[in-house]
């Protein structure tokens, strides 16, 4: 079927299909659903209702967008740490993402083959602590092709684990960079 001739509301129908038929993997998804500031535990601010569980899962995926022109901060305070396995930003406006922790809270990338994701062509800044401890060894930073990402916490590593960075070919010179902070 053709999508153009699918009213305009489910032409994105068939591509959300495919990525669920193609699979993330096997990551539960969790869905920021407002451009506005607030904390992880607030089930309202989901796009289910329900908060992620307290601590995380290794084979959790948080997924934060940004449709407005204004500034968001989505605060950790569900875990010290709290344990995700992907961490994807899409800031698709000129208004910039900010995924912060709690006092006393941090997050940390786990489970196999653990990624933080940029996609958008706005700013996100990751300003928790972050630690990396994928289990093959490897947490990956995908800077995407458009605006900035910034790793302003703490990073640290258990296990003797590394951080890859993940930058657009040549061919996409869009890309503003990719910044780490305490490393």
């Amino acid at each position: 079927m053709n999508p153009s001739v699918l009213p305009k509301r489910f032409r994105s129908l068939p591509t959300a299909a495919a990525l669920v038929l193609l699979g993330a993997g096997s990551w539960a998804d969790e869905v920021w659903n407002t451009s506005g500031s607030g904390v992880w535990s607030n089930g309202a601010l989901w796009l289910d209702g329900i908060a992620p569980p307290p601590g995380g899962d290794a084979a959790l995926a948080l997924r934060f967008a940004g449709d407005l022109a204004r500034a968001y901060t989505a605060t950790n305070d569900l875990g010290a740490p709290f344990v995700l396995n992907r961490l994807i930003l899409d800031p698709n406006t000129f208004g910039p993402i900010t995924i912060a922790s709690d006092a006393g809270k941090s997050l940390e990338l786990g489970g196999n083959n653990p990624q933080v994701v940029k996609g958008g062509a706005g700013t996100a800044s990751i300003t928790s602590s972050l630690t990396l401890h994928g289990a093959g060894g490897t947490v990956s930073v995908d800077g995407g092709n458009f605006g900035a990402l910034n790793l302003a916490g703490v990073i640290g590593e258990t296990g003797g684990s590394q951080m890859l960075i993940i930058t657009a070919s040549p061919l996409s010179p869009n890309v503003q960079r990719i910044a780490v902070s305490h490393f």
